[in-house]
């Protein structure tokens, strides 16, 4: 709903921050609407595996450190560590397959989005 809007937001952020409509550079805006929405997520509940497993969407796992990324049956995974678990607090519970890594991170594995970005 609030990603709809992101363009007239980014605008009124852009005038109530005083940054000249013109003189902001496309880097610059990247930054500003992922730092928007990063927030969302944060305000968003998180999902638990069981949720997940009852809708038949895989969880999608990502190492920050070599990209490695694969998706994982939620059903497994709740059988696993417990289907109360929140999807973004699995990452810590695991360990790329490619480097060794811990720093994997982890979110549903919707059907209209793949990847990371």
């Amino acid at each position: 709903m609030v990603r709809q809007h992101l363009p007239a937001l980014i605008v009124h952020v852009m005038f109530f921050t005083g940054v000249p409509f013109g003189r902001m550079d496309e880097r610059a805006m990247a930054k500003l609407k992922q730092a928007f929405l990063a927030a969302e997520d944060r305000r968003q509940p998180a999902l638990a595996l069981g949720t997940l497993a009852d809708q038949g969407i895989a969880v999608l796992c990502r190492c920050h450190r070599c990209g490695h990324q694969g998706a994982l049956s939620a059903e497994a995974l709740a059988a696993q560590v417990g289907a109360d678990l929140p999807v973004p607090e699995l990452g810590a519970k695991m360990r790329c397959s490619g480097c060794g890594s811990r720093d994997v991170a982890t979110r549903p594995d919707w059907p209209d989005a793949r990847g990371f970005g």
